[in-house]
């Protein structure tokens, strides 16, 4: 008879902390997030799809906040593509980068070429290349 009573308070038990562990827990942490994005404005509505443009691979988006110690370079990669979009307000940018969305202010977005081989690389190169030919 003990180990009927036994086992119904084990399952009893388990069962509470099943329910338990399904419910939100309100003392729970906020999620973080970013500052330079909560501070950004949201559209008001539909968002125009002006000056949309894909950033060739290589290119840098320099991402410039305040305090500048936050600034961040995004280097784009051979399978992921930059999308910058302009928001209705015309100040601001949200920029898609790999499922990750930056707001960032018109006049802090710079677009920077893909950097040039140097000469020691194009001379690398080129002697690699003469190497196969023979």
């Amino acid at each position: 008879m003990s180990r009927f009573w036994l086992l119904l308070i084990t399952l009893t038990l388990g069962l509470a902390k099943n329910v338990a562990a399904q419910t939100p827990d309100s003392a729970s942490p906020p999620i973080p997030t970013d500052p330079t994005l909560a501070a950004a404005p949201q559209p008001l509505g539909v968002e125009r799809n002006i000056n949309r443009q894909a950033t060739p691979i290589g290119t840098e988006l320099l991402l410039y906040a305040e305090p500048a110690e936050t600034s961040r370079t995004l280097r784009i990669s051979a399978h992921r593509q930059l999308f910058v979009r302009s928001l209705l307000d015309s100040t601001w940018y949200r920029a898609l980068y790999g499922g990750t969305q930056f707001y960032v202010k018109r006049t802090d977005v710079t677009l920077l070429a893909p950097a040039a081989p140097t000469p020691a690389a194009r001379s690398k190169k080129a002697s690699v290349a003469g190497k196969v030919r023979r």
